[in-house]
């Protein structure tokens, strides 16, 4: 999966700004489909819906609010707000009322069934073009990312926890939980990752990279070894500049091999576990989320001493799309 991580704003932002705002308006809308359902709706909105139930407000602006109220919790995990942050909280609340406005109530269930599937898919697509502007997380999302980073915990795990907390709390205040809470669970990950790869803005300091890169490789090549250890997220953008039908060569196997020879050359093969020490820009600190989404780097996030083996286990897992393959060693 292409980078996501946040781009400055004045890196053309003309073709960023409606990408961003597009997607939070779909983003919104799906919500209102989703609702109009009434086959059940994500564990957000059903908090949401319950708390609709006690406050005199509208979906939209309770929203909003708990945007808000969920943006104060970024205080102690020390991450800041951007754009997109802000923009997240306003224009859900504005197309998720309006959405609501326009689509009937009431419907038979054919049109329901109708209205969860569509929305369900709408809000993956969604989430992809706002998300691939770059400009920032909603308030949400940057909950989920900045406890992961500050506890080590895998995204996955954190995000699992924080919806089933947030869903308990909207059920017990009377949010719809239904048939397409289980759906939307489901499917909204695979659906949003799908989609992600052709809304991904990518930065002029990534092609730069990869366009040099390729620029440097002779014409008659028809491989090429990664020799970094952060060059495989960057194969996608590799490939696309190298000609048809070149193959990438993951060194990582290699690297892990070579690491456990070098130890055991230091008189303590016979140890099985290692101590870990991550060093962050310079000083001590957690693995930053990214590096969740490998074996090796969920294994390091939860653990201060693992098994050496797990160099090799993990880093032949290789979870890229592009055709890698180890060397020899």
């Amino acid at each position: 999966m292409p980078p996501i991580t946040f781009v400055p704003l004045g890196e053309r932002p003309l073709r960023r700004l409606p990408q961003l705002f597009t997607g939070l308006a779909l983003y919104g809308f799906s919500l209102s489909v989703t609702v109009r359902a009434s086959l059940g709706v994500n564990p957000w909105s059903v908090l949401n819906e319950g708390l609709e139930n006690h406050i005199p407000l509208s979906f939209g602006t309770i929203s909003a609010a708990v945007g808000i109220l969920v943006l104060l919790l970024w205080i102690p995990l020390k991450q800041r707000p951007k754009l997109g942050t802000f923009a997240n909280i306003i224009v859900l609340a504005f197309t998720s009322d309006l959405g609501l406005l326009l689509l009937p109530q009431h419907l038979g269930l054919p049109a329901r069934v109708g209205l969860l599937a569509g929305g369900i898919v709408l809000n993956g697509l969604s989430v992809a073009v706002y998300v691939g502007a770059r400009l920032g997380p909603g308030p949400r999302d940057g909950l989920m990312t900045g406890t992961s980073a500050l506890t080590g915990r895998s995204i996955r795990l954190v995000r699992t926890l924080i919806e089933i907390a947030v869903l308990a709390a909207g059920w017990l205040l009377g949010g719809g939980v239904g048939v397409g809470t289980v759906m939307y669970s489901l499917a909204i990950g695979p659906i949003a990752q799908f989609f992600i790869p052709w809304f991904a803005y990518r930065s002029a300091a990534e092609l730069d990279d990869a366009a040099d890169a390729a620029g440097r490789t002779p014409e008659d090549c028809d491989s090429v070894v990664l020799g970094c250890t952060h060059y495989p997220l960057m194969a996608p953008e590799i490939l696309r500049s190298l000609p048809a039908g070149t193959t990438l060569y993951d060194s990582a196997e290699a690297v892990a091999r070579q690491t456990l020879r070098r130890l055991d050359r230091t008189g303590n093969s016979h140890s099985a576990m290692g101590s870990v020490d991550v060093m962050v820009s310079g000083r001590r600190g957690n693995l930053p989320p990214g590096a969740h989404a490998y074996p090796v780097g969920r294994a390091l996030a939860t653990a201060a001493r693992v098994p050496r083996e797990i160099l090799i286990y993990a880093t032949t897992r290789s979870p890229l799309a592009a055709p890698l393959a180890a060397p020899a060693v």
